[in-house]
């Protein structure tokens, strides 16, 4: 038979378990107390608030209800990182794309007897870069690409455009 000292020890200690656990799993002391030693709510909704723990650790409690709007303003801020990360990476990769393509403008002219290795060497010449960044670029493995590299990269089809008409022009006057 348990003693009326013995009873407020356990219970007592029960209700000390049941806060530590709302405050890890979440939940309702009260409850979690009630589950664990098969005691009614009238009991167990004396003990619970009596604890010291309970007013030290209170705003450490999270209801179900805050619990599931904590976990739904998660999963929406992990959403939001996915998608700006994922555009990110797709703009990364435009540029990237739009980076080899002018390198690649920038080798030309070709002839059916260039290997890639001269091509690149030939846009390394003409862009003033060194023989790995065209390379790096041009195989769309570059980490990074600079503003003024894709400033550069832009400008190269109006400089050939000026270039051809200049051409031109020195061709009608002979």
């Amino acid at each position: 038979m348990e003693t009326i000292a013995d009873r407020k020890a356990r219970l007592w200690k029960a209700a000390g378990d049941a806060i530590e656990q709302a405050i890890v799993k979440g939940g309702n002391p009260t409850e979690l107390m009630m589950a664990a030693t098969g005691e009614g709510n009238t009991i167990c909704a004396l003990y619970v608030p009596q604890h010291p723990l309970y007013w030290e650790k209170r705003r450490l409690f999270r209801t179900r209800e805050a619990r599931e709007r904590e976990e739904r303003r998660v999963a929406k801020k992990r959403r939001v990182v996915t998608s700006v990360n994922t555009s990110i990476a797709t703009l990364r990769k435009a540029a990237s794309e739009e980076a080899a393509r002018l390198v690649r403008l920038a080798a030309e002219p070709l002839t059916t007897r260039d290997t890639v290795n001269r091509c690149i060497q030939q846009a390394a010449t003409r862009l003033g870069w060194s023989y790995t960044r065209v390379e790096d670029v041009w195989r769309k493995e570059a980490r990074r690409i600079e503003s003024w590299e894709m400033d550069q990269l832009r400008a190269l089809p109006q400089q050939r455009r000026a270039g051809v008409a200049v051409g031109a022009l020195d061709a009608m006057r002979r």
